[in-house]
């Protein structure tokens, strides 16, 4: 489980460039295809050769002759990543078998290297392997000095590449207000690509965030209870003075940990107009229902996946996070930490909302 602070990421999110590149493997579209020539010093006549993808699926296979091949396939998408593979074993080699990180494209390319040295071959035909190596020599620099590359570098980076396929994926990891300014100066072939498209999809996200930062009160979102049937948030507010809307998922140990406390707040004012509304991040219903059959909370639970709120209207980036509505939906409390430029949208003491909820319900209802 990935942590942050106090919450827990959403898994959706996971760390590391590889699987973030996976995202560019999701648009299926028709190509003429590549034709891959290679030639590795020191191949033995009859190996197998592959190509595979991050999750170890086979795109093309062939049989060497002599230190030569030829792979032939067609991409998915305008660009993916994959891995040429051999058995090395029969070279008695301390190796794992599979080369550097290979961009290809739909094109003629040609790969060189030696059998010792599959971390190193070198590709050409394919300018996002340029970018890529680019992009990589970039990040490397960075690390060796324990910082992630700094936003004016990946700027700069960004800039010089505004007609490379490989742009929205290095997009895909910079903060909103970049990925917002850089993707209005994609070009058209860019946009238009499978990533690009993806990233556009992300930049409306960001816009919509940052909408919902300026508003005092949430819109009629929808979610879908135990039985699959569809909720508004509002209907279910409407019918209680207060609500507190606390999103968590199954995996997230912090969330749960926090149920007890819920509990006794919710036994507390529930008959003086509280309620709670759940509302999870799972992705597997059956894994949100084992969670609620093992915690059991009493209050009412439903699941983000009709509108997906927690990332088209909250932008959320870790959980759990909560939101202290009135009756018409008007936001009293909040903390989310989101995808917007600010980190949360309000905090009542600087603490976490749970923690002052029964001081804050008090107050509240004796105003009432």
């Amino acid at each position: 489980m990935l942590m942050k602070k106090n919450g827990c990421s959403r898994r959706m999110l996971v760390a590391g460039i590889g699987a973030m590149l996976l995202l560019t493997n999701v648009t299926a579209q028709s190509g003429k295809g590549f034709v891959l020539k290679g030639k590795i010093d020191g191949l033995k006549d009859g190996s197998l050769v592959s190509l595979l993808s991050f999750e170890n699926d086979t795109l093309s296979k062939t049989i060497s002759k002599g230190a030569r091949f030829v792979l032939k396939g067609i991409l998915k998408q305008e660009t993916g990543f994959y891995f040429l593979s051999l058995d090395t074993a029969k070279y008695h080699s301390t190796e794992d078998g599979r080369s550097n990180t290979l961009w290809l494209v739909n094109e003629k390319m040609e790969l060189t290297g030696k059998i010792n040295s599959l971390k190193q071959l070198h590709l050409k035909g394919s300018e996002v392997q340029h970018d890529w190596e680019e992009f990589k020599n970039l990040q490397d620099r960075y690390v060796k000095e324990a910082a992630w590359p700094a936003i004016p570098a990946m700027q700069e980076y960004i800039d010089r590449h505004t007609n490379s396929l490989f742009a929205p994926i290095v997009l895909r990891m910079q903060p909103p207000e970049i990925q917002n300014k850089a993707y209005e100066h994609l070009s058209e072939r860019v946009k238009q690509s499978a990533a690009g498209q993806e990233l556009a999809k992300l930049v409306d996200r960001n816009h919509a965030v940052t909408r919902f930062a300026a508003r005092d009160s949430i819109p009629d979102f929808k979610f879908s209870d135990r039985n699959g049937d569809s909720v508004s948030i509002l209907s279910v507010a409407s019918k209680h003075k207060y609500t507190l809307i606390d999103f968590w998922a199954s995996w997230c140990g912090p969330c749960r940990a926090s149920f007890p406390k819920l509990d006794k707040v919710y036994q507390k004012f529930n008959s003086k107009g509280f309620n709670i509304v759940g509302i999870s991040l799972d992705e597997k219903k059956p894994d949100w229902l084992k969670a609620l059959e093992d915690e059991n909370p009493i209050w009412f639970q439903g699941l983000d996946n009709l509108d997906e709120v927690s990332k088209n209207i909250f932008g959320i980036k870790s959980i759990p996070g909560y939101l202290l509505i009135d009756s018409s939906g008007k936001i009293i409390q909040s903390q989310i930490r989101s995808f917007a430029v600010y980190e949360q949208i309000q905090t009542y003491k600087g603490k976490s909302l749970v923690d002052d909820l029964q001081e804050m319900l008090e107050l509240l209802l004796k105003e009432k």
